[in-house]
């Protein structure tokens, strides 16, 4: 499979299941994610992953709190 066909094929997925994935795929997940391209290097990126369903929730309100949506397009 050529780059052309997996950029044909992506998707993105808003409704999701209730349940974990298996941990050593949350980790190749984030080991891909650490070699993604960002603006230019000129943004610092955290990349967490997390288990506990309360902490995943209380930090969901707290990003959603600091967010400011009026820069959004």
């Amino acid at each position: 499979m050529d780059i052309f066909d997996l950029v044909k094929r992506r998707r993105s997925i808003r409704k999701y299941q209730d349940r974990q994935i298996p941990r050593q795929a949350l980790e190749q997940v984030l080991r891909a994610g650490s070699w993604a391209p960002n603006a230019g290097g000129g943004q610092r990126t955290m990349l967490v992953g997390l288990r506990d369903r309360t902490l995943v929730e209380r930090l969901g309100r707290v990003n959603a709190a600091c967010m400011d949506r009026s820069r959004l397009l």
